[in-house]
C-alpha cells in the first residue's frame, strides 16, 4: 500500500480544505434547485426531502438520471429528459431495502458460520478454551459493557 496510514491521514487535511461545505438550503430551495436542473418534481416530494434529507437521496442517487453533456455545458447537475423526483426516491428505497434484505441474511449466515465453527473447533480441540462461543473473551474488558 503506497504511503499507508501516514500518507492516509495526511490526505484527510486536504479533503477538510477542499469545498465540502454547503449553504442551508430549506426544503422549498432544494425543490426550485432540483426543478432548475431540469428534474420532475411532484407535490410529495417536499415531504420526502424532510423525512430523508436531500443529500441522502439525491446525491447518493443522482447519476443515472444526470445529462453528461448538459452538466459539462452548465457546469453543475442537469438531469435528462423525463427525470422524476419519483424515479430517485424510489431508487433510493430499492436501495434501501436491498440493504436491509442483506443485512438480515448476513446477519443469519454470520449466526450460522459461527455455531458450526464453535462446533467443530471443540469436537476437534474437547481440551482448549472456545473463544468462538464464549463472546466476553473476545471482548477486551476495556471496551466490555459494565454490566457483564
Amino acid at each position: 500500500m503506497r504511503g499507508g496510514l501516514s500518507a492516509f491521514i495526511a490526505g484527510l487535511g486536504e479533503v477538510e480544505s477542499m469545498s465540502l461545505r454547503k449553504p442551508y438550503r430549506s426544503v422549498g430551495e432544494q425543490l426550485r434547485i432540483l426543478r432548475s436542473r431540469g428534474m420532475a418534481v411532484d407535490a410529495g416530494a417536499g415531504h420526502v426531502l424532510r423525512r430523508e434529507g436531500y443529500y441522502s437521496i439525491v446525491n447518493g442517487y443522482k447519476d443515472l438520471f444526470l445529462d453528461r453533456k448538459a452538466c459539462l455545458t452548465a457546469g453543475d447537475d442537469r438531469y435528462g429528459t423525463g427525470a422524476r423526483f419519483d424515479d430517485l426516491y424510489t431508487l433510493f428505497l430499492f436501495d434501501r431495502e436491498l440493504r436491509e434484505l442483506l443485512f438480515s441474511a448476513i446477519t443469519r449466515a454470520e449466526a450460522a458460520l459461527k455455531a458450526v465453527c464453535a462446533h467443530e473447533f471443540t469436537r476437534l480441540h474437547p481440551d482448549e478454551v472456545n473463544r468462538i462461543s464464549i463472546p466476553t473473551i473476545m471482548i477486551p474488558s476495556a471496551v466490555r459493557a459494565p454490566w457483564r
